[in-house]
């Protein structure tokens, strides 16, 4: 049995990703990491911090991260790739699914300039979608804070109207609230610095107008009666 050791946990892609979430993000992002199927080490199925990673797991764990990764290595299939623990065919075929239609990834499934840009934010591609695409239009400060409510737990509360919940994070004084601002003021300058001079200022959308960026396969059109 190899010896656990809970640095093999984190891959080298991913170590800028775990040094820069602090406080409650970082139990979140640990959380993430552990259900990938590269942490799993051991010939019983536990990964390297002796968590079993069986086969529920591996059908509803999210692989954009791992997709995004092994395009930018040049491997557009990671089934290719000798594992330990396979990802799961369907997992990876719902990821680039996700991902193609970002346009973080091209109909070979190599990473586009735009997958590059989402994949140096640390955040899911689609949150990192809607910032990449707010920092074009001079907005990323919006965006990112409409990720941090989304990404953080109980953020600006627990309701479910958004525009309420980015209010109250933005009055909160805590010492979480001021760490997450500061946490998504360094997306922003990652998005601005890529986005260069293609930034111009715009009218600012409305916050459901930035999440049809991230979201676009899950916009509806009402018809009519209540709820429908």
């Amino acid at each position: 049995r190899p010896h656990r050791n809970a640095g093999h946990a984190f891959n080298a892609s991913r170590q800028n990703h775990i040094h820069r979430a602090r406080h409650d993000g970082l139990g979140s992002e640990l959380h993430r990491l552990l259900r990938r199927p590269a942490l799993a080490v051991d010939g019983d199925g536990r990964n390297a911090f002796g968590q079993r990673f069986g086969s529920k797991d591996r059908v509803a764990a999210d692989l954009t991260g791992l997709l995004l990764d092994c395009a930018a290595w040049g491997v557009a299939d990671p089934i290719k790739l000798a594992w330990l623990d396979p990802p799961h065919t369907g997992a990876l075929s719902a990821a680039r699914a996700e991902l193609t239609m970002l346009g973080a990834l091209d109909d070979r499934g190599a990473l586009t300039d735009v997958g590059r840009r989402l994949r140096r934010l640390p955040v899911p591609p689609r949150l990192a979608r809607m910032i990449v695409s707010a920092a074009e239009t001079g907005h990323a400060v919006d965006a990112a804070m409409i990720a941090a409510v989304l990404v953080e737990r109980g953020l600006g509360g627990t309701g479910t109207d958004l525009d309420q919940r980015l209010a109250s994070f933005a009055r909160d004084r805590s010492r979480r609230a001021a760490d997450m601002r500061s946490l998504a003021l360094g997306w922003v300058k990652i998005a601005e610095d890529d986005a260069g001079k293609r930034g111009t200022r715009s009218d600012n959308p409305s916050t459901a107008a930035r999440l049809a960026t991230a979201y676009p396969d899950r916009i509806a059109m009402a018809r009519g009666a209540h709820g429908q």
